[in-house]
């Protein structure tokens, strides 16, 4: 998946590319991943040598976007519905397993972010790349 971005701030060998992705807009979901329809920024090691107000190409394998989004809506779907059913057979009231089940839920949800912050967030976790530098009409890569 490539997506367009501008480089809002380089670094010695890293840079903060924002990108607003124009796939996302097509998206029939995309007020629930995105809905506040901001702009996204990663940090990306600069391996094209772009420079702040550079337009660039950003690239990420399509296996590791469905790896992370199977992390995003499966890992806490899957632990809201073992929360309920541990919740029910511990309790056996099926309130107390809704109970348990969204405690769950949240919990694996901010143990996501957190994982997100550590591993994610770097370029290494989900292997993104600068393709491309787009300056002034020019291509380089």
């Amino acid at each position: 998946m490539e997506e367009e971005g501008r480089v809002i701030e380089a670094g010695n060998d890293v840079i903060k590319v924002e990108v607003e992705s124009a796939s996302c807009e097509k998206c029939e979901h995309f007020q629930v991943c995105n809905p506040t329809g901001s702009k996204k920024t990663v940090e990306i090691k600069n391996d094209v040598a772009a420079k702040v107000g550079d337009r660039v190409v950003v690239s990420i394998s399509s296996a590791v976007f469905s790896r992370v989004a199977m992390l995003v809506y499966g890992v806490p779907v899957i632990g809201l519905i073992a929360g309920f059913l541990v919740g029910e057979r511990i309790t056996g009231s099926e309130p107390a397993g809704v109970v348990s089940g969204c405690v769950t839920f949240v919990v694996v949800y901010i143990f996501l972010m957190i994982y997100d912050k550590k591993v994610f967030s770097r370029q290494e976790g989900l292997n993104t790349r600068v393709t491309k530098v787009i300056t002034g009409g020019h291509e380089k890569e």
